[in-house]
């Protein structure tokens, strides 16, 4: 069985999974940077399992080989496989959900601290030979609105009760459990977005959540409110937060994700003082990527051995 490793850090810096595939018998070819569709193509032939990063797998790429048998993806999104295509060929695609959760969850609240205590400014300024005194804000006993309360969500919430904060919850699947565990509320979305201090987001970019913050209900939020965003670009209209943050209708928005990535120099958030932008490093921790390769690993190594992915997203039939 030969796996084609289309992902910079499987191999270059995480070497558990690699060591596993050699362990099963199977055939690695790596794939290194920079990965695009023409070098996966070319690279297909006789593959029956890949192990992917962010890169984007259309359906041109996953046609290319008729021995594919399964597409694992190191993370939870799965917005850029394209998963119809996938199922028509009766490939499965699988996924690593809760894997990076404390390391997204602990990334939400770097940047709620970072942009409620101005770190970045502050460090920008010492850097010229300032030494200003930037006044900030405390998340202690605040309030913190977690749209998607999945298992990065449900982690966000568990850290907030070091800082005694009032958590709210707005999540399609509710677990009540979890809630009653944790003092959580699950509310509207736009009871969320007027009473939080803190907006964070942990949704799946799907059609449904598709510009799911935008002009119609961004004036809903605080104008003391920061936005935290940590999920997918798409989820918020960047546009239309880009004038409600230069009116300073709001008081910041912490972003680890764009809708166009890598962000252009010419991006007009880039002009606003009331913004942190990360680049896309939710998930970029030595634990989390080990975690992460390992059962992206295990998904293949399972559907080798003719039994279903661990974590499937979609189903063969």
């Amino acid at each position: 069985m030969k796996v084609l490793i289309a992902s910079k850090i499987i191999g270059s810096q995480v070497k558990e999974p690699i060591e596993l595939f050699h362990n099963e018998g199977i055939e690695i070819i790596y794939l290194d940077e920079p990965i695009t569709e023409e070098r996966l193509i070319n690279a297909m032939k006789g593959v029956q399992g890949m192990l992917v990063g962010d890169f984007p797998i259309n359906r041109k790429v996953i046609e290319s080989s008729k021995d594919l048998k399964i597409i694992s993806r190191v993370g939870v999104g799965v917005d850029k496989i394209d998963i119809k295509a996938a199922s028509n060929m009766k490939v499965w695609v699988a996924n690593t959900p809760g894997a990076n959760s404390e390391a997204v969850a602990e990334l939400a609240f770097g940047l709620m601290l970072a942009i409620s205590r101005k770190i970045p400014q502050t460090f920008r300024a010492v850097k010229e030979g300032k030494w200003p005194k930037f006044f900030g804000r405390q998340l202690f006993e605040k309030t913190l609105g977690i749209i998607g309360v999945g298992a990065i969500g449900k982690k966000v919430a568990s850290i907030s009760k070091g800082y005694s904060m009032r958590v709210l919850g707005y999540d399609v699947n509710q677990d009540q459990e979890f809630a009653k565990k944790y003092n959580l509320t699950y509310v509207s979305l736009d009871t969320l977005l007027q009473e939080s201090d803190y907006v964070n987001l942990h949704v799946p970019l799907i059609p449904e959540t598709k510009d799911l913050i935008n002009k119609d209900n961004l004036p809903l939020m605080k104008s003391t409110a920061y936005l935290i965003n940590v999920a997918r670009g798409g989820v918020v209209n960047s546009k239309d937060l880009y004038l409600h943050l230069k009116e300073s209708k709001i008081a910041g928005a912490a972003l680890d994700v764009l809708d166009v990535e890598p962000l252009k120099k010419d991006n007009p958030l880039l002009s606003l003082d009331n913004v942190i932008i990360t680049s896309h490093i939710g998930a970029f921790t030595v634990e989390s990527m080990r975690y992460m390769g390992m059962i992206a690993a295990q998904n293949i190594i399972s559907v080798f051995k003719n039994k279903n992915p661990i974590y499937s997203v979609n189903k063969i039939t």
